[in-house]
């Protein structure tokens, strides 16, 4: 009777077990009502325990421990807040619930963390997010472009084919690319203005996303005033299992530049398989600069004469057009190719290749320089900069006592940049070839534990491999003889390995506080062979380094029409090879290696805040931070040896070594306002201020851009959308120019930087479901300007058009 007891007793249990799993796993679907497009990332808070569960990229909720007595509070970034109630529940059979998108049009609100999706509601951090439909509308010339467009971010130019973003006044290394998850900044990215954004096709991007402030806790060193991260398009799975074959045709001309575009992606997809090919060309032509000078300098930017080199023979010609900027032009082809294999509901394979190259890009801030009355440099430009990328990235979903999900990317890089330079008149034309080899792993688990809390934790190694060349090569006799290279020239290595984790915790549905910590380790090793240009008493360079930093922030929703952040955060940047490794003369003065370097650190405070109005017509969104950055890499007076000044290259050079020593600090605010004025036409428009001082020297920091931003109106009509707007600049004086070189002070007039406003104005047209037309006309008043801290100016009128087709 006993073991017919306990049997019945566990039949019971086992039965109650399974009717409560079967209760318990209660799913919603969540579609957005006017395009039944299932919604990815949204927020399910249960009221009765205060659980929150996210909805999957096929809208799809798994709920955690539901009652059938609960009710269910739904939120997602651009929707309405959705209440669903028991009753509701029981009564809708298929489980499936429809959000209604605010009146006020907010982009694309998830972004991707090493390919985690993250509600653009639940981060602290100011996040600005380019879309593909804005990409598609606007339809820039390359992602630095793109990233302009938003209003919120300065890009500066030293030649056409350039593009460095600047973010609350920090540029270059002090920045961080990514692009699809893998970190773009490598062991030579430079403090002076770099052009590496171009080598992303900005015609296959799927989103930009641009995170504003300290981001090393989730991405790691270099991440002082932001991070970029461009995310192109991914291969899609066919939804019926059948072979799918999409065709996308993108094509535009324009006039400043004589711009030829052409683009063609494919996409293949059968049952678990999917193939994303794509293939750019873009060639453009010199550019013209705008003729209205409203700043009232009649020669400012004129091209009187320029260099044309034929054959062995240099030739200072008289331009016939002033105002065309020769010898700017250029050339580039992109490829890309995705494999796409999901074995498993729970399991995706994603390969990626991506091959970026371009013709000379010749620098035209060095190709206007005189020195005693006369052009220069017959020859100064960027050899054919060549990008590639391998990599496998694996997204893991099924449920464990580890994680909830697992992100893994395995990547391969090779970069080659290039210098070429020759004085007019001089047959010998120096060459530097640097070329880096990049190795990255990263490791990322998300775990939900007990569903209000969220714990992100990972890995990230990256190594690097520089190898650094220079040639000496006589035009008029092909003698090629060794030169002093750019970099060591026994090769360099730069190795990091990072532990991190964060951590995330709804109170309920209207607080959300989140931390985290990144714990990272480097070693560095520069090799000098013996070299004839200059005499070193040492032959290798170690530096070893470890950085530890943090962030905090807080989330608040007092009502569905309220968000307000704050966040204190630091970040810190690794010195690399171009910091304590090379040997450079410039000037009259010669970097010679250091082992005594640390990393840069900011720490930052800011607070954000986002209001809906007028029943969600008007969106004003507003935020201020104040940055204090410690232990910035300057160049010093030093020694070598016992000795201030050192031979190089048959002359004599005072030694400087960089060092940790300058302390600043950056501060500024924004403001953003959307505006639903009638169902077709909008309005937008923001203002962003910055300054910054260094503290040390007591003289302005670099990088600072004056007051900058954005006004349009949008309309949007059936098959028809037009937008105009205004970008602007305000003045940026001279005494707020930064001393030296950084901020281009020679390609200013005296008094610095004139402000500048160019009105703008893109359309597209859907002739069927397939074909869409586009046309534009940016700098409609032909206005001339150089953008701060740039070395050539603005394109004039550029009158476009374009045309898309799908299949």
């Amino acid at each position: 009777m006993c073991w017919r007891a306990c049997l019945t007793k566990c039949s019971f249990f086992v039965l109650t077990s399974l009717v409560s799993s079967n209760l318990s796993s209660q799913d919603l679907v969540l579609l957005d009502f006017k395009s039944n497009q299932p919604l990815v990332h949204a927020s399910v808070y249960n009221v009765g325990n205060g659980k929150i569960d996210y909805s999957d990229t096929k809208g799809e909720v798994f709920l955690t421990e539901a009652s059938a007595s609960h009710d269910f509070l739904v939120t997602m970034v651009g929707y309405h807040e959705l209440l669903i109630t028991a009753d509701q529940r029981k009564k809708q059979e298929d489980k499936t619930f429809y959000l209604i998108q605010r009146t006020v049009k907010i982009p694309d609100a998830v972004v991707s963390v090493f390919g985690r999706l993250e509600s653009l509601s639940e981060v602290p951090s100011q996040i600005d997010v380019i879309g593909l439909e804005k990409l598609k509308f606007l339809n820039p010339q390359t992602s630095a472009d793109a990233i302009q467009a938003s209003g919120k971010v300065l890009v500066q130019k030293t030649q056409q084919g350039g593009g460095s973003p600047v973010i609350r006044g920090f540029e270059a290394n002090k920045i961080l690319l990514v692009v699809d998850g893998v970190r773009m900044n490598n062991a030579i990215y430079r403090s002076g203005h770099i052009q590496n954004s171009i080598t992303v096709d900005v015609n296959i991007l799927q989103q930009a996303e641009v995170i504003f402030g300290p981001g090393s806790v989730m991405y790691g060193s270099d991440a002082l005033g932001g991070v970029i991260h461009y995310r192109t398009k991914k291969p899609e799975l066919s939804a019926s299992g059948d072979q799918e074959v999409k065709v996308n045709l993108a094509g535009r001309l324009g006039s400043v530049n004589q711009e030829q575009l052409l683009h063609v992606d494919l996409e293949v997809a059968e049952g678990k398989v999917a193939s994303l090919t794509s293939f750019s060309r873009a060639e453009f032509g010199d550019l013209r600069m705008g003729s209205r000078r409203s700043h009232g300098d009649s020669v400012w930017g004129l091209v009187p004469e320029y260099v044309a080199v034929d054959g062995f023979q240099d030739l200072i010609i008289e331009n016939s057009n002033d105002e065309l900027q020769r010898r700017t032009g250029y050339t580039q082809i992109d490829f890309l190719q995705k494999f796409r294999y999901d074995p498993l509901d729970s399991l995706s394979l994603i390969a990626n290749f991506q091959y970026s190259t371009s013709t000379h890009i010749q620098r035209f801030d060095r190709l206007n320089d005189y020195r005693n009355g006369r052009l220069r440099w017959a020859e100064w430009s960027y050899g054919p900069q060549e990008r590639l990328l391998a990599s496998l990235a694996m997204k893991f979903t099924e449920k464990n006592a580890l994680f909830d999900e697992f992100n893994a990317n395995i990547a391969y890089q090779s970069v080659e940049e290039s210098r070429h330079k020759r004085l007019v008149y001089d047959p010998i034309r120096n060459s530097q070839i640097e070329n880096v080899k990049i190795l990255s792993t990263n490791l990322d688990f998300m775990r939900r534990w007990r569903s209000k809390t969220q714990l992100n934790y990972g890995a990230e190694w990256v190594t690097n491999d520089v190898t650094s060349v220079a040639q000496d090569r006589n035009l008029e006799t092909l003698e090629v003889t060794d030169a002093a290279t750019r970099y060591p020239d026994g090769g360099s290595t730069m190795s990091t390995i990072a532990v991190y984790a964060s951590a995330k915790h709804h109170f309920n549905a209207r607080w959300n506080l989140q931390f985290g910590s990144r714990l990272t380790r480097a070693n560095l090793e520069s090799n000098y062979r013996e070299s004839v240009f200059y005499d070193l008493s040492f032959n290798q360079v170690r530096l070893n380094n470890m950085a530890l930093t943090g962030s905090a922030g807080l989330i608040w929703k007092p009502d569905s029409t309220w968000q307000i952040n704050a966040i204190f955060a630091s970040a810190y940047r690794i010195p690399n090879v171009d910091d304590f490794g090379k040997v450079r003369e410039n000037g009259g003065f010669v970097i010679v290696p250091t082992n005594e370097l640390g990393p840069e650190k900011v720490y930052s405070a800011e607070l954000n805040a986002s209001k809906l109005a007028f029943d969600d017509h008007v969106q004003i969104s507003a935020g201020g931070f104040h940055s204090w950055y410690r232990n910035a890499i300057v160049a010093r007076s030093a020694q070598l040896d016992g000795q201030d000044s050192l031979f190089i290259e048959g002359a004599i050079a005072k030694v400087e070594k960089n060092a940790n020593t300058n302390q600043a600090v950056v501060y500024g605010g924004f403001l953003e306002l959307k505006w639903a004025i009638t169902k077709d036409l909008s309005g937008s428009a923001t203002f962003n201020y910055t300054y910054g001082q260094d503290l040390t020297e007591g003289i302005p920091l670099a990088h600072i851009p004056p007051i900058f931003g954005r006004i349009g109106a949008e309309y949007i009509r059936e098959k028809f959308r037009g937008e105009f707007f205004i970008n602007y600049n305000g003045k940026k004086g001279i005494d707020r120019y930064a001393p030296g070189g950084a901020d281009k002070i020679e390609e200013a007039l005296a008094s610095g930087t004139p402000s500048w406003y160019t009105f703008n104005m893109s359309t597209s047209y859907y002739i069927s479901k397939t074909l869409e037309a586009q046309f534009g006309v940016d700098n409609i008043l032909d206005e001339h300007y150089i953008a701060f801290s740039s070395g050539v100016s603005a394109p004039g009128r550029n009158i476009y058009l374009g045309l898309r087709a799908r299949f």
